[in-house]
């Protein structure tokens, strides 16, 4: 008994450091991501990559952090992934064909993942092996396919449209790959297309300044370009009183309908992809996406233009802006 007694301190000192032992958490393991966004206009594309992994536990100041100085100029893209790559990031999170396309180049033979959101065709592009099987370190979330339906929207909203204006980036893979798929369509249902090359702000101001008198329409391509400069094409537009049509999800003031992607969705659904490497699969391992495409109306600039829309185009559409 009296050798229990004197035990007892003892085994109460060593239950009190197991028991501090066990309380103390192990440390969090802390991650780093680039995001290189050359388009202003995609801003919310990254907004909704950083609360998609929120959701999902990867929270900025807390387990996470984000290296992100906002849009990046496109002939700057370059000189800022290598910089990145300096920085021991986890993984590089890109937007645009372009832009992934030279992370690619600069990740080559690293063991640093890349996740897009949104490139039009990852595959004819070179960016990925195949959809299924993407091979490499790059995986993400296409948006090719919506530039078709956008065009057979229109013209259900507009049938008698014969002119159509396209100014389009002739330089950027998305643009040209979408503008492709459009012109074949026009051409089946026999409308002009007056497409204009432009490669810069400047260029595309100075098209937008001579736009042909006989337009019916103007189209808008997947494209930074375009992305950043909604606003100038759509005051170019309204002053003009030309209906837009928008291959992505844009509800600016002006557009009248647009067949594409949501923003904040299409990040999120790129963070999930994410998440998924940083737990351990390789990126090679996760199959590319595609992203929904929604149907967008806007009936306060259809009023303004004198346009009605179509009952059955409002029965399909999944956002109406009034």
């Amino acid at each position: 008994m009296r050798l229990g007694i004197k035990l007892l301190p003892a085994l109460l000192l060593l239950a009190t450091i197991l028991q501090t032992g066990c309380d103390t958490a192990s440390p969090k393991r802390q991650y780093r991501i680039g995001i290189i966004n050359p388009s202003s206009g995609l801003a919310e594309v990254v907004e909704g990559f950083k609360q998609g992994l929120a959701e999902q536990g990867y929270k900025a100041g807390d387990n996470l952090t984000f290296i992100d100085d906002g849009p990046v100029k496109m002939n700057e893209v370059s000189a800022t992934v290598k910089q990145m790559l300096t920085q021991e990031i986890d993984l590089l999170y890109t937007t645009s064909t372009s832009a992934t396309q030279i992370a690619k180049q600069a990740t080559a033979g690293t063991d640093i993942p890349v996740v897009f959101a949104p490139v039009f065709s990852p595959e004819t592009t070179g960016i990925v092996a195949s959809l299924q099987q993407p091979g490499g370190n790059v995986t993400g979330v296409k948006v090719g396919g919506s530039s078709v339906n956008t065009f057979h929207w229109l013209l259900s909203i507009i049938p008698n449209a014969k002119h159509i204006f396209v100014p389009y980036h002739c330089t950027d893979p998305a643009a040209t790959l979408c503008f492709s798929d459009m012109s074949l369509a026009a051409q089946k249902a026999g409308v002009d297309v007056a497409a204009t090359n432009v490669t810069t702000k400047t260029e595309l101001e100075a098209a937008l300044q001579n736009i042909p008198a006989n337009t019916d329409a103007i189209w808008l391509s997947c494209s930074p370009l375009i992305f950043s400069n909604i606003d100038t094409i759509v005051a170019t537009a309204t002053a003009r009183k030309i209906p837009v049509a928008s291959t992505t999800h844009q509800l600016e003031e002006g557009v009248l309908v647009s067949y594409g992607v949501n923003n904040i969705a299409l990040g999120k659904q790129a963070s999930r992809l994410a998440a998924q490497i940083l737990q351990g699969t390789p990126a090679s391992e996760i199959p590319v996406e595609t992203a929904e495409f929604f149907l967008s109306v806007n009936l306060k600039i259809a009023n303004a233009l004198g346009i009605e829309i179509p009952t059955s185009v409002l029965q399909q559409a999944a956002i109406i802006s009034r």
